[in-house]
């Protein structure tokens, strides 16, 4: 499998990783691909299809079960939410959550999605009057726990949820990413829990190139500070976990500390290092990430032609949360 190939095609994926990865031959496990992959930011559609490839080339038995597991619990979910449910309907609704329509059956809300020109979520609402009992449920917390099956405590709320759950799509209807609570069975905990023994939740190991006190950009948030742990820190982080099944993917972040005083944590995958030289491509990549975001968040427009060579204009938030897959962050 060419790893390489789909690893630096993932959109924002590290400069300074692709080139010390090239420089040094670092290799990546399928598995660990498949992890990568499975926590990146990307539209589930894309996320899934390149799943679908690992499972189909990989020799790896055990990551070809767990891929179809996820696949197969992830179609049960969505047929789920699809099913029309007594007393729910489907809401449609823009990025901002106003209302588009209401709508009694899924493929009712589907079939007028078109209307809206942009992406959307189609929410599923319980509606709760006096002449009907409200439906209930035990809706599991997971509770990070080594000693417990999946390494995972499950804890029940009895709770009468107002919304099922929802899927959210780009203007085209491709979905992006979905939630549902309505399940709860031996084969979706089996899939959906902490356990560090599957792809979704499992460290990954890096070439280690970023040191204390480095100073690192993260182009995908438009934030930059300096490194917090020295790459001895990490380094013992990743010999850990090669024996510690309490290592998962979230200890593969590294601290970034910013001037003001707060801090964030990030995956090494999408970090630069400040004045590193970079490709042209990707320089001009970030300048238009960047000036994209501005004219999306003042509400501005983006000048494109259509088919017929028409000069068009479009919401540049449209055209943000389509190309990158993020929200508008808000002033």
């Amino acid at each position: 499998m060419d790893y390489k190939k789909i690893l630096f095609s993932l959109p924002h994926f590290s400069c300074a990783m692709k080139n010390e990865i090239e420089k040094n031959g670092f290799s990546f496990s399928d598995f660990n691909i498949a992890s990568i992959i499975y926590n990146w930011r990307l539209p589930y559609v894309e996320k899934i299809g390149l799943l679908k490839q690992i499972a189909t080339e990989t020799s790896d038995e055990v990551l070809k079960l767990q891929i179809n597991q996820r696949i197969d619990v992830d179609n049960l979910q969505l047929d789920k939410f699809k099913e029309n449910t007594p007393q729910c309907v489907f809401v449609l609704q823009y990025p901002d959550h106003s209302i588009h329509g209401i709508y009694g059956e899924f493929s009712t809300a589907w079939n007028h999605y078109s209307e809206m020109k942009s992406d959307f979520l189609i929410c599923k609402f319980q509606v709760i009057s006096e002449k009907q009992p409200p439906i209930s449920m035990r809706i599991p917390v997971g509770i990070r726990d080594m000693e417990s099956e999946h390494q995972t405590k499950l804890e029940y709320h009895d709770d009468t949820p107002e919304q099922f759950g929802k899927l959210e799509f780009d203007k085209d209807g491709r979905l992006s990413s979905f939630y549902t609570c309505e399940i709860d069975n031996e084969q979706t905990r089996e899939v959906e829990n902490l356990d560090s023994k599957r792809f979704e939740n499992a460290f990954v190991p890096y070439p280690v190139i970023f040191d204390k006190g480095e100073r690192v950009i993260i182009p995908s948030q438009d934030v930059s500070g300096t490194v917090y742990g020295s790459k001895e820190d990490y380094q013992h982080i990743i010999d850990e976990a090669k024996t510690n099944g309490l290592y998962d993917f979230e200890d593969t972040f590294i601290r970034i500390d910013f001037e003001d005083g707060e801090h964030t944590h990030a995956s090494p995958f999408i970090i630069e290092k400040v004045g590193d030289s970079i490709s042209i491509d990707r320089a001009l990549e970030i300048a238009e990430y960047k000036t994209l975001k501005q004219k999306a968040m003042l509400n501005q427009t983006v000048v494109q032609s259509d088919e017929n060579g028409n000069i068009i204009y479009i919401p540049a938030r449209e055209v943000f949360t389509k190309l990158y897959n993020e929200p508008v962050p808000e002033f």
